[in-house]
This record gives structure tokens, C-alpha cells and sequence, in this order.
């Protein structure tokens, strides 16, 4: 088994240490952490996100299963495990605050042979074709989203597998998005490749799938359609994480679970310690785990943090100048100052 990290940061009274690891075994502190199974003495629950199956008026059995994750979570108690049945959860802004104990731990895990997902993007864009964009700019072919998303602040987004999932560019303003130079400059504007960009002013998402010159020259034909409208994209918000683990969060074993598509998947806030996640993939923007200030004693066991960076992106047009692709820059696991006994396995 491979765990592949592309990144790993920390942060240290102003100074940044970054450490690539991408097929290599990181252990920071190892400290003992006992199998769920020697210590689960509680209740057994069941949630499933099948339409007609799974409803939160249900006691959450495996026959009348509840239906989401955030009303499941809240019903948990030390010792008691929670399995989640295969599906797509649409959900973000998990809030976990339960608390096991070193003997009781809480349990959330996959059904056996099931593999369920908890997806934070829109449930928009997915379809193809489809009516979700409207021609803006037909000089650069760019589109502007039919419905507004309040309060994204920015989005981010994913070309499916067939177009190798690579990361749409995240503009910070509509000038990069639809300038007409490609070209290197500390002022003016730079369009750097296919990307999307949230207008604060009327809530609305721009996109623009033109190859780049660089990408061209590179021979990457992606994607092959230019219309987004007959494309499958993954478009997120960078308003709030996946999940986070509340302060006094303890004692929590999760396992077999995929979270995709928030920038934050996974934010462990300041006092929660002793949480152990394993056998997940994990897919999301520039912080996919971050770990703040005073946390301690986490596992990570075949944690697969995955990104496709368009390789037409130069380095300096996410670092100099004027860098419009800057908000690519990031890792896949950010840890803050005081973080202690960080464990990584494969």
C-alpha cells in the first residue's frame, strides 16, 4: 500500500518547514493507540443516504437507518459505533464534539465491503450535458453560472478522470480570468489556463477552459470540450471545512470513509487530540488536513491525499509577479505551532 503525500507543512513562530513525502513511510511521534475493537462496548447505529431508506425520525438501526451524518454524529456517546452505508453524503460543515474515552472509543466507520462519500462540492455542473451556465464573453468563451452562491468568498474546482482531474485555476479576480496576455508581467493581467472565479458582486461563478499557450505547447488537451456545459466538473467553496473536530473532540476512530471536494476536509481545532482516521481517500483545495495550534496524538493510516496540479502552471505565476494563480499554492497537511505525537503510517 502507497500513501502518497504531495505536501506536508508546518509552521513555526513565522517559519514554514516543508517536507515532501510521496511514497515514503513519516512517522513523527509513535505512541500507542489500541484497536477500536478491543474497546467499542456501547450502542451500534446505522445512517444511510439511499432516498426512501435512510430518514433522521428513525432510531438508527440497521433496518430504519438515519439518513445524515450531522444528526447521526450528535447521538453518539463513549463506546458506541456509528457505520455509514454506501453513497454520497452531501454535506459539509461537519461539526464533531463528542468525546470517547481512552477505554470507550467512538466508532465511525464503514458498513463492511460498502464505501460511503462525503462530498462538500455543489451538486451542480455534474451533469452533462447541462443548463447550470450561460455564455458571458463570447470573444473568450467565457461563462457565468445560471443560479448565485452566496458567501463562497472563492471557489475552487476539479476536471473529472477523463480529463485527469486536474485543478482548475481559482482566479482571484475576473481580469486574470478573461485578460488576453499570457505572458509573464509584475502588472496588468495574466491568463494562465483553464479556471473559475467567484464575483462577489452578483454571487456568480466564471469559468474559462481555453488551452494556454504554455498548455498547448506542453500537448495537454484538456479538456477536450471547451464548453462547460457539455463537461462534468467539481466545483467547491471556500466557506467552511468538510468536517472539524471541535474543541475536547477525543477518543474517535474513523475508518473507511472518502471526503472529497471543501479546501478544509479535515480540521482538527485547537484541543482536540487523540483521534485516529485510517483507509480514506481524501480530495479537497490547498489545506485538505490542517491541524491547529496544541493538537496532539492524531493517526493517520493509508491516508491517500490526492491533487492534480495542471503542470502548465509555471512556478511563477504562483509565486511572482503578479501571480494570478497563486491560491493554487498549498499542502496536504498543514500544521500549526505546539502540535505534538503526529503519526503517519502505511
Amino acid at each position: 500500500i502507497i500513501m502518497l503525500l504531495s505536501h506536508i507543512s508546518r509552521k513555526c513562530k513565522k517559519l514554514r518547514f516543508l517536507f515532501l513525502a510521496f511514497t515514503q513511510l513519516i512517522t513523527f511521534t509513535l505512541f500507542f493507540y489500541s484497536s477500536p475493537r478491543d474497546c467499542v462496548s456501547g450502542n451500534v447505529y446505522y445512517v444511510d443516504p439511499t432516498p426512501n431508506k435512510g430518514n433522521d425520525s428513525n432510531p438508527g438501526s440497521v433496518s430504519k437507518p438515519w439518513k445524515t451524518i450531522k444528526h447521526s454524529i450528535a447521538k453518539l456517546h463513549p463506546g458506541d459505533s456509528l457505520y455509514l452505508r454506501e453513497g454520497t453524503y452531501y454535506e459539509n460543515n461537519i461539526k464533531i464534539n463528542i468525546q470517547g474515552t481512552e477505554s470507550n472509543k467512538i466508532v465511525i466507520k464503514n458498513y463492511p465491503g460498502e464505501v460511503p462519500i462525503i462530498d462538500g462540492g455543489y451538486k451542480d455542473f455534474r451533469t452533462v450535458p447541462n443548463t447550470d451556465w450561460e455564455r458571458y464573453d463570447s470573444k473568450k468563451n467565457v461563462y457565468r453560472s445560471v443560479k448565485t452562491y452566496p458567501s463562497a468568498k472563492y471557489v475552487q474546482g476539479y476536471l473529472v478522470p477523463d480529463n485527469n482531474n486536474y485543478r482548475l485555476v481559482p482566479y482571484e479576480n475576473y481580469d486574470d480570468l478573461g485578460s488576453d496576455n499570457e505572458d509573464y508581467t509584475d502588472v496588468g493581467s495574466s491568463y494562465v489556463g483553464p479556471g473559475i472565479f467567484w464575483n462577489n458582486i452578483d454571487e456568480k461563478i466564471y469559468i474559462r477552459l481555453e488551452h494556454s499557450k504554455q498548455q498547448s505547447f506542453m500537448g495537454y488537451n484538456v479538456p477536450s470540450n471547451l464548453d462547460p456545459r457539455n463537461i462534468k466538473l467539481f466545483i467547491f467553496s471556500h466557506r467552511s471545512p468538510l468536517i472539524y473536530f471541535d474543541i475536547g473532540c477525543s477518543y474517535l476512530y474513523i475508518e473507511g470513509i472518502n471526503f472529497l471536494f471543501q479546501n478544509y476536509i479535515l480540521d482538527f481545532k485547537s484541543g482536540s487530540h487523540n483521534i485516529s482516521i485510517k483507509n480514506s481517500n481524501i480530495l479537497g483545495g490547498n489545506y485538505p488536513i490542517i491541524i491547529r495550534e496544541g493538537v496532539h496524538n492524531l493517526i493517520f493510516d493509508n491516508i491517500k491525499v490526492k491533487d492534480s496540479f495542471p503542470p502548465w502552471v509555471a512556478w511563477t505565476d504562483v509565486k511572482r509577479g503578479r501571480k494570478p494563480a497563486y491560491r493554487l499554492q498549498g499542502a496536504a497537511i498543514e500544521m500549526e505551532d505546539l502540535v505534538y505525537n503526529i503519526e503517519i503510517r502505511n
